[in-house]
Order: C-alpha cells, then structure tokens, then sequence
C-alpha cells in the first residue's frame, strides 16, 4: 500500500509532538540552568500545550492522508468498472438474432443457455440479465455476458 505525503507529514508532526513531550522536563532543566528567569512561569503549561497540539494535528492529518489514499483507490476502482462497462455496450451494435422469432413460437422449445457461474434470467430476443458485482445488467447474448464476467 502505497503511503501519501499528507500521512508522512502527519506521522512526522505527531513524533516531533510526542518527543517534545517526553523531553519537556530535560529541555526544562536545560532553560532553568540557564538562569532563573530565563523561563516564564507558565513554560511548563504552554509547553505541553504545544506538545499535545502537534501529536493531535498529526494524527488528524495522517488520517486524512489515509482516507485520501483510501477513497481514491476506490474512485479509480470504479472508474475502471465504468469504462469497462461502457466498452462492452457501446462497442458494437448488434442486430436482432434470426432465432428470435424461433424462441417466440411456443411449439419449438429453445435449449437452455450454458450458465455464466452467476444468477441470470432469459429474454425472448436472445438476451440475458447477469447478477454482477455492480449490480443486474443486461447482456445481447450470453457470449457477451461470459465476456464482460
């Protein structure tokens, strides 16, 4: 799975928070040795403040980042999905067969269609209606139906 860069610059900004916050108490000592009033009395409060604000605004962000990369994947799923759907109808037209009027007589008794591996219903022109993934379909024949699955 391939990461974005908004979940890296999330996951950054939540280490850089969480390693401020772990070391506030040497960066502290480190201050305060440097003089007594070299930090101000709410340091300590702002200071974890800034900490916990970056470790939230991190994982905000790489959540994003991970929808972003989630939701696209799906979008360019069912972009293919249409495009190949939209190929199979609209390739080629094809006239109406010559055993349809045959299927309508009621003294022949047409042979079943060989199956597709899914739920299907036959029509009296020759044509098929496949349950697929994106839902029923209609199909001219059961060749273009074994196709498209």
């Amino acid at each position: 799975m391939k990461i974005g860069r908004v979940t890296w610059v999330g996951l950054t900004l939540s280490v850089i928070g969480w390693a401020l916050l772990l070391g506030e108490t040497a960066i502290t000592d480190f201050i305060s040795a440097q003089g007594p009033r070299a930090m101000p009395s709410s340091f300590h409060a702002d200071f974890v403040d800034v900490a916990k604000s970056l470790i939230y605004s991190g994982f905000g962000l790489a959540l994003v980042g991970s929808l972003q990369t989630g939701f696209g994947a799906l979008n360019r799923f069912f972009e293919a999905v249409l495009v190949r759907s939209g190929q199979k109808t609209h390739s080629h037209a094809l006239p109406p067969s010559p055993m349809a009027d045959a299927y309508r007589r009621e003294d022949i008794a047409p042979a079943p269609p060989p199956r597709v591996g899914r739920p299907y219903r036959t029509f009296s022109d020759g044509s098929v209606e496949v349950e697929t993934i994106v839902g029923n379909r209609r199909f001219r024949s059961m060749s273009e139906a074994r196709d498209f699955i």
